[in-house]
């Protein structure tokens, strides 16, 4: 089960499933552990040249490998202090696990690739084994490259995740910057730098894996100042299905929502947290999708018409486009309030 779980993708890759070069199978590592150590040996060893490893294999048994993915780590950790491969790989069969051997830190952060021979796509397999178990990319560098790249991504997104917290807290401070700006600036006080393009995108698909939002704040100034959330004549006219929702709720959501993804979203990727929100709060009823004779739909039509009047009110962009929803620095500051209410 050893065996098969291993070769079957390296042989496509210029590897030869023997048992002499370029294959080894359970090879030992150079000696230098004490006389009464455990022995132990490296699964499979792949080989440029007859004496220096270029790959190690640690093959867990099939669905197994959750459980003991830890101490596998340490395993190839071990095995490369003895003699250093350039890469190292942790698989059941179903999951490939890829490690840059000679990069910085602990073992488990030098992990740049995850292969699933179930979930994956072919062609993203077979693209992932060739550029990194190639005979011909481990011989021009290209799969090192390839993996420096991939690995200073997982760092930069490591380093995102780490600092977001801290991000969410100085946006509620003054100068209340934007969530992008607080993260771009965490970051590079760790020494890594990341665009602005980089944080958006994180925090759009941050968000996207969040669990729904719960109830938003009690009222803030903005229901304090009845003008600024009176429904528009136009407005009342066009909703019937919703009335048992209050107004103001979906302005506090719309505020949070693009707060929470930066101070910017898509209109669509709105729609998508304001009904998760709906549906959490149970406030959301079959008469919300049922379609008005002009073939709105009830909770989308009230979104975008509040949209349109925070808009008015300085809340939201007036320069925004129709797809593209961005707060104000007013908007900012009432979301930060919101959010400061919620805690």
């Amino acid at each position: 089960m050893r065996f098969a779980t291993g070769p079957s993708p390296l042989a496509k890759n210029g590897s030869q499933i023997r048992r002499d070069a370029p294959v080894r199978f359970q090879a030992q590592p150079k000696p230098g552990k004490p006389p009464n150590a455990k022995p132990s040996g490296i699964d499979v060893a792949l080989f440029l040249t007859p004496h220096e490893p270029s790959v190690f294999i640690e093959v867990k048994a099939l669905g197994k490998l959750e459980g003991v993915l830890s101490q596998a780590e340490r395993q190839l950790r071990d095995y490369n202090r003895d003699n250093q491969a350039l890469f190292s790989i942790i698989t059941d069969g179903q999951t490939w696990r890829f490690y840059h051997s000679a990069a910085r830190g602990e073992f488990a952060n030098r992990c740049f690739k995850i292969l699933n021979l179930i979930e994956h796509n072919l062609d993203d397999l077979e693209q992932g084994f060739a550029v990194f178990l190639s005979r011909i990319a481990v011989e021009t560098g290209n799969s090192e490259r390839e993996a420096t790249t991939y690995l200073q991504l997982s760092r930069k997104q490591r380093a995102m995740e780490d600092a977001l917290p801290e991000a969410r807290r100085r946006v509620l401070e003054p100068p209340f910057p934007k969530l992008t700006e607080a993260l771009i600036q965490l970051v590079a006080e760790g020494g890594i730098s990341i665009s602005m393009e980089e944080a958006e995108r994180f925090i759009r698909e941050y968000g996207a894996q969040r669990p729904p939002q719960q109830q938003p704040a009690e009222p803030s100034h903005l229901t304090r100042e009845q003008p600024e959330v009176e429904t528009s004549q136009r407005s009342r006219r066009r909703s019937t299905h919703d009335d048992r929702i209050e107004m103001t709720w979906y302005d506090h959501a719309i505020l949070k929502v693009l707060f929470e993804m930066g101070g910017r979203a898509l209109r669509n990727e709105v729609h998508k947290n304001i009904k998760q929100m709906l549906q959490t709060q149970g406030k959301f009823t079959p008469d919300l999708e049922r379609p008005e004779p002009n073939g709105a739909i009830p909770w989308k039509h009230r979104t975008d018409a509040r949209r349109n009047d925070l808009k008015d009110k300085g809340y939201i962009s007036d320069r925004s486009k129709r797809r593209v929803w961005e707060l104000t620095e007013k908007g900012q500051r009432e979301a930060a309030v919101l959010c400061r209410a919620k805690r």
